[in-house]
Formats: C-alpha cells, sequence, structure tokens
C-alpha cells in the first residue's frame, strides 16, 4: 500500500463531485439560446470552479510526494509513475477546457482519464503492490484497456472537428418543430 493514497483518494472523489458541479453550472448556459458564449462559460461558473482549479494542485502536490516516496523505497513499481502521469494529464486538460472554450473531445477526454486515476489510486491505495510477479496481472487488463481509451479519446477528437452542428449545443430544442424532418405516427402516439 502507498502512503498518502488513501487521502489522494478523497481528494480525487471531491474533485469528481466539484467537477460534477462545475458541470452543472456550465449546463445552465447551454438552456438558454442567447446566452453567454461556450467559451466564457467557465467565468460564469463561480465559486465551484474557483475551488475545483486550486485544489487540482493539491492533488498534484499529493502525487508527487507519492511518487517520490515510492521511488525513494522501490524504483520498480510503476503505478506512482501513472497516477502521477494522469494527474498530470487531468491537468493539460483542464487547462485546454478553461483556455481553449471548452472543446468537446477535452470533455470526454478529462472525465476518461479521471475515471482512470481513480482507479488507480485505489489500487494503489487497497491493493498492496509486493513485486514484479503482483504486478503483471494488472498490466494484462491495462493494455487490454488502453486501446479502446486512446480509440474514444481520439474518436471524441475527430467527433469535434466534424463541420455538423454540434447536438449538445442545444439539447432542450425538439426536433419536431423541424418542418424539414418527415412527420412519423408511432402506433401509440398522436401528432
Amino acid at each position: 500500500i502507498l502512503s498518502g493514497t488513501r487521502i489522494l483518494y478523497g481528494l480525487i472523489i471531491l474533485q469528481v463531485i466539484l467537477g460534477t458541479q462545475v458541470r452543472e453550472k456550465v449546463d445552465e448556459f447551454t438552456k438558454e439560446p442567447e446566452g453567454v458564449a461556450r467559451e466564457n462559460w467557465l467565468d460564469h461558473a463561480g465559486w465551484v470552479d474557483h475551488i475545483h482549479r486550486p485544489l487540482s494542485l493539491l492533488v498534484l502536490g499529493l502525487s508527487v510526494w507519492i511518487f517520490w516516496t515510492a521511488r525513494k523505497r522501490s524504483k520498480k513499481d510503476l503505478l506512482p509513475t501513472w497516477i502521477l502521469g494522469c494527474v498530470l494529464g487531468q491537468i493539460l486538460l483542464g487547462i485546454i477546457l478553461a483556455y481553449a472554450g471548452l472543446p468537446p473531445w477535452s470533455q470526454t477526454a478529462h472525465l476518461v482519464l479521471g475515471a482512470g486515476l481513480l482507479c488507480l489510486v485505489y489500487r494503489a491505495g487497497w491493493h498492496p503492490v509486493a513485486s514484479l510477479d503482483y504486478r503483471l496481472p494488472f498490466l494484462v487488463p491495462f493494455l487490454m484497456l488502453s486501446k479502446p481509451f486512446f480509440f474514444l479519446i481520439s474518436l471524441s477528437f475527430l467527433s469535434s472537428l466534424s463541420s455538423e452542428p454540434d447536438p449538445f449545443s442545444k439539447p432542450f430544442d425538439n426536433p419536431v418543430d423541424d418542418p424539414e424532418l418527415p412527420r412519423v405516427l408511432l402506433i401509440g402516439d398522436s401528432i
């Protein structure tokens, strides 16, 4: 068990809660048809975003400390390196979200990488990693999951390059109101 990982796990859970609240604040602006521009949504998210951002520095500091203490103890353990890499990736994605106008691909990547980070920290805090023999079975599912992970990230990035309008920019628009769409009668439904 890596020391400090249970505290890190609690901080990451808090970050997930705060990030969800930031997303809820941002969702309020998607409901307004002529409200705030997308790139300014985070500026209006309020106090939750002002706590979510600096708390990431505490997560970074604790993960650097875990990495440093684990390296002093054993050079073979790769789990602290993965944790630190995920934290740095999360912070980079957070910076992209904040300063690049919330690109959709980075939202997906931020969520997926955050879920992976939570799993890694749980693994490090509750399941001891004693030797290379114990780590090898862990690498097999990691390698199996890395291909779909990178596929989903690249797919979300490619979808953001599409010239089609973002269907989630106006999630409450009713497609039935579009006169271009054909009228279809469903059994049990009325027009």
